[in-house]
C-alpha cells in the first residue's frame, strides 16, 4: 500500500468534510470507504485458482468479479452523510457548477482507487496474462469503467437532493442521471439512468427528505445484476 494511501485510511474514522473542504477531500473521503487491501487479496486469490483470465472471465466475468470484490468491502457509515451535507453547504450556484464539482469527485476518486487500489492487481494480472495488445487494452478498459461506476453510485447518492433539484430542470431524473454519467465519463449511460426509479424509491416526500445509504445499496445491487447478466 502506497504512503498516500495509508494516510488516507489511517485518517479515514476521523474525517469530517467541512464547508471549506473542496472536492480532492469529499474523493479521498470515498476512497477511504473501502478496503482496498482486503479486496486486492480477494482478486489475487481468485485468479491465482484459475489457469488463465479467460477462466476469471467465464467463471462470472471480470468486471462481475471486480464489482462484488470492492463492493464487498464497502463501508458507507457516516461518511455518506457528511459527504451529503457537503453537497447540500458547499455546492450551490448554477447547475453547471453543480456538474463540475460531481464530475470532479467521480473522476479523482474513480482514478485515486484506479492508481493505488484494486486495478493496480488486476491490470498487472491481465499485463501477464493477455499477450494480445488489442485484447489487454479491452480489460484493463473494463476495469476502469467499472470502477468509476461504484464511484458514481455512491456520489449520486451523497448528492441526492442535488440532483432532485437538477432533475427538475433537466426533464426528469433519468435524464439528469444520464447527463451526469456522460459527464463522468461513464459508457454505459442508459444502464445508470436505469437508476432513476431506485432514485425516486429512496425519496420521502412527505419528510422532503432523501435516504442515500438505501439508494447506493439497491443501486449496487441491481448494478451487479447487470454485470452479472452481460457476461
Amino acid at each position: 500500500m502506497s504512503n498516500e494511501m495509508k494516510v488516507i485510511m489511517e485518517n479515514w474514522d476521523r474525517f469530517l468534510l467541512q464547508e471549506a473542504a473542496g472536492e480532492t477531500e469529499v474523493s479521498k473521503a470515498i476512497v477511504s470507504m473501502f478496503d482496498l487491501d482486503k479486496a486486492e487479496d480477494q482478486i489475487e486469490k481468485e485468479t491465482e485458482e484459475k489457469q488463465d483470465l479467460n477462466e476469471v472471465i467465464l467463471a462470472g466475468g471480470i468486471a462481475f468479479t471486480i464489482f462484488t470484490k470492492m463492493v464487498g468491502t464497502l463501508a458507507l457509515g457516516g461518511l455518506l452523510g457528511q459527504i451529503s451535507n457537503w453537497f447540500y453547504k458547499r455546492v450551490t450556484g448554477s447547475s453547471s457548477d453543480f456538474l463540475k464539482s460531481f464530475t470532479e469527485i467521480v473522476e479523482e476518486a474513480a482514478g485515486t482507487l484506479a492508481t493505488l487500489g484494486l486495478n493496480k492487481i488486476v491490470k498487472t494480472y491481465i499485463r501477464q496474462n493477455v499477450f494480445e495488445p488489442e485484447d489487454r487494452e479491452k480489460y484493463i478498459k473494463i476495469t476502469n469503467q467499472v470502477t468509476k461506476i461504484i464511484v458514481f453510485i455512491i456520489t449520486l447518492g451523497a448528492a441526492g437532493k442535488e440532483i432532485i433539484q437538477g432533475a427538475k430542470e433537466a426533464g426528469g431524473l433519468a435524464n439528469y442521471i444520464a447527463e451526469l454519467a456522460r459527464s463522468a465519463g461513464i459508457e454505459n449511460v442508459d444502464a445508470m439512468s436505469s437508476l432513476a426509479d431506485l432514485f425516486e424509491n429512496a425519496i420521502d416526500v412527505g419528510e422532503n427528505t432523501f435516504n442515500a445509504a438505501k439508494f447506493v445499496k439497491r443501486a449496487l445491487e441491481v448494478t451487479m445484476r447487470l454485470l452479472r447478466g452481460s457476461t
